[in-house]
């Protein structure tokens, strides 16, 4: 029987003990690491949904500020009609109003992520539509106003603009909440094409264009090379031409499909069978 020399067994109990504290000072350093890795992305996360909190609430501010300030001029218009030089003076203050809502849209494009561009770009391009319709109205020469038309729009637009911020404000909260989707929910369903209200709507097209270039019907129409303000045109023309019915609906809030996609929704609006 091997009987060892309390030394060695002195010896070798210390070695076991430096082994241990040894490892279980390891242990303790790699659980301690995780820990602060998992705190510096938790960090990071919440570091970067408060830089997009803020971001959101500003373009919602400066898009309500914009809205309200513009619907105030259009019942102006509508009331006093349009020679009144102080309705005219306002709205041409009314310009640093829609510049916060760009600048509030630009930071939006910086943060994304991508399911908010969408409803950013509709909100700020429908309320500077309106402050251009209503400076068509009352800065152009009577000659020059397309003032029935433009009051169509207007109408329209009062409406739309609400619905566009309070449709920003729920994807803003979907982020927030971080039950980000990749599709974009108001984005109407994509339609069958229709050949006549396609060949209509690319004639439309090229007479906006700055240029003549090529037209991919697969591509969205906002790459097509027109503005909005041609996009709310070629919508009024839309309604006389092609019958359709407009109620509660404009054109540019297709801007974000295909070509082809926004020729099967004119199809399906059209309450005469097919252009003229």
């Amino acid at each position: 029987m091997l009987v060892m020399d309390p030394g060695w067994i002195a010896l070798i109990g210390a070695a076991v003990g430096a082994v241990g504290a040894s490892s279980a000072a390891a242990i303790a350093g790699r659980s301690a690491r995780r820990v602060a890795l998992s705190q510096k992305a938790s960090d990071s996360v919440q570091w970067q949904r408060e830089k997009r909190r803020d971001a959101y609430a500003a373009f919602l501010d400066a898009g309500a500020q914009a809205r309200d300030e513009l619907t105030a001029i259009w019942r102006l218009v509508r009331s006093a009609g349009l020679d009144d030089a102080g309705i005219r003076s306002r709205l041409e203050s009314a310009h640093s109003l829609t510049d916060q809502v760009r600048r509030a849209s630009a930071t939006n494009f910086v943060e994304g992520p991508q399911s908010i561009l969408v409803p950013t770009r509709r909100a700020e391009e429908n309320i500077v539509i309106f402050r251009r319709l209503l400076e068509e109205l009352l800065l152009k020469p009577p000659s020059e106003r397309n003032a029935v038309e433009a009051a169509g729009v207007c109408l329209s637009l009062e409406a739309q603009i609400r619905s566009d911020l309070d449709r920003f404000a729920a994807s803003a909260r979907e982020v927030l909440d971080a039950a980000e989707h990749q599709s974009v929910l108001v984005d109407p369903p994509a339609l069958p094409p229709a050949a006549a209200e396609l060949e209509w709507l690319l004639a439309r097209i090229r007479e906006f264009q700055p240029e003549p270039w090529p037209i991919d019907v697969k591509r969205p129409l906002f790459e097509t090379g027109i503005d909005s303000l041609a996009l709310i045109q070629i919508g009024a023309r839309a309604r006389h031409e092609l019958a359709v019915d407009g109620n509660g609906w404009l054109i540019s809030s297709l801007a974000m499909q295909s070509v082809e996609d926004v020729a099967g929704h004119l199809a399906q609006r059209n309450t005469n069978g097919g252009p003229a």
